[in-house]
């Protein structure tokens, strides 16, 4: 997930206020001198909220975390270009934007291109008859 985008912030402001500042390394393997902890996403979906998704980590190991996942996830990109999202895929990550809360300019953008049946019904049934007249003169 890119820091700093809408998507990262708001999954940290849901770490944060529902389970608090990360305080240790859940890291078996560190020595335990850390002094700075984060929150890593451990797989699957990034946007989904549930804790069982993240694990607290010391600054280092965090680092050390996501540099091994993102070779993996290249040498995966690589070997499988043409990746498609399965049903359930699709499913989680409609039912993890369902949470979410849109800003104004979000809620504003969408709010501009949504068009009523009537509207489209007429769209729609003038498109067709422009298509009639193409296919009449031809």
């Amino acid at each position: 997930m890119e820091r700093h985008t809408s998507e990262y912030v708001n999954i940290h402001k849901w770490l944060y206020y529902h389970y608090g500042k990360a305080s240790h390394c859940d890291n078996k393997e560190c020595n335990g001198e850390g002094k700075r902890f984060e929150w890593a996403h451990k797989n699957g979906n990034p946007w989904e909220k549930d804790i069982q998704n993240f694990m607290q980590l010391c600054s280092k190991c965090h680092f050390e975390y996501d540099s091994e996942r993102r070779e993996i996830a290249l040498k995966s990109l690589i070997s499988n270009a043409s990746y498609i999202r399965t049903e359930e895929e699709k499913d989680r990550l409609r039912k993890a934007r369902l949470g979410s809360k849109w800003s104004d300019g979000q809620r504003e953008k969408r709010n501009k291109y949504i068009v009523s049946e009537e509207t489209r019904n007429k769209l729609r049934n003038s498109a067709l008859i422009q298509w009639k007249k193409i296919k009449e003169n031809a």
